[in-house]
């Protein structure tokens, strides 16, 4: 330890840190395209013309995991039963949100 000099370990430091801080957000970055593309196929699913209801349980199920996955979007919160009701809690209790505004603002 006596050859290496504190700004050697001071650069070691910062170099690994924002080495870590890069991969950490790139990775969020990966799962939430993963999940956008998630929700879009759902969606393209949900859509698709059922002439001869040779889709309607395929239909069914894209439904529910889109709601699902949404709901998981918004609220972050996995149960279903939950997430709407946190939903709904927050629609309803209107000054959720500008109390959140001053407190980024101080």
């Amino acid at each position: 330890m006596d050859n290496i000099s504190n700004a050697t370990i001071l650069t070691l430091t910062v170099t690994i840190f924002l080495a870590a801080l890069n991969f950490f957000i790139g990775i969020h970055g990966r799962l939430k395209k993963f999940t956008n593309e998630r929700i879009s196929v759902y969606k393209e699913i949900s859509s698709l013309d059922n002439s001869k209801n040779e889709l309607s349980d395929a239909k069914i199920v894209a439904s529910q995991k889109l709601k699902s996955q949404v709901l998981f979007e918004l609220t972050k919160i996995k149960d279903n039963e939950l997430a709407s009701l946190m939903l709904e809690l927050m629609k309803k209790t209107l000054n959720l949100i500008p109390k959140r505004k001053h407190l980024y603002e101080q």
